[in-house]
């Protein structure tokens, strides 16, 4: 990430990271993204222009819902 990792949760196959961090890898990405098992970052989570500010908490529900806080 080019800034900041503030929070991470690993769900059952993948890893959602959020922080002040704007790109992942060669990915933009706005706070918040989600990593694959081997660590690179999942083009399917594409979450537009990601979060207002930086992202402190991460969280997954059972139903594989992020939250952010």
């Amino acid at each position: 990430a080019n800034d900041r990792i503030y929070a991470m949760t690993r769900a059952t196959n993948n890893t959602i990271i959020g922080g002040a961090f704007t790109s992942v890898g060669n990915a933009t990405r706005g706070r918040i993204a989600r990593l694959n098992f081997d660590g690179s970052v999942d083009t399917n989570f594409n979450t537009s222009i990601g979060a207002d500010g930086d992202v402190l908490a991460t969280g997954v529900q059972r139903d594989d819902k992020v939250l952010l806080a």
